[in-house]
């Protein structure tokens, strides 16, 4: 994680920041559980990742049990209401 002291955030990077070897799973676990806020730039690739959908599982997860938590969601691109619908997590 890097931190940027001017606006005093930390950023996580898959490919920089999870461990290599280690269950994927267990590195979005991680990522999500350790953050303050959860940012997810949703976009057509997003959707079709399996990765990006459980990694947002995980964060509504974590907003439903920690309210101290927030699950920040920005489209990216054109995607009608209908396309984001379309995707279990999405909805919830």
């Amino acid at each position: 994680r890097r931190q940027y002291a001017a606006h005093r955030f930390n950023l996580c990077f898959e490919e920089r920041d999870f461990m290599p070897g280690e269950n994927h799973i267990a590195n979005i676990q991680d990522a999500v559980w350790s953050s303050r806020k959860t940012v997810c730039l949703v976009s057509r690739h997003f959707l079709r990742d399996g990765w990006c959908l459980e990694a947002f599982s995980y964060a509504q997860s974590r907003c439903l049990a920690d309210l101290s938590g927030a699950l920040i969601m920005v489209v990216v691109g054109s995607l009608s209401q209908f396309h984001l619908m379309k995707h279990q997590p999405i909805r919830g």
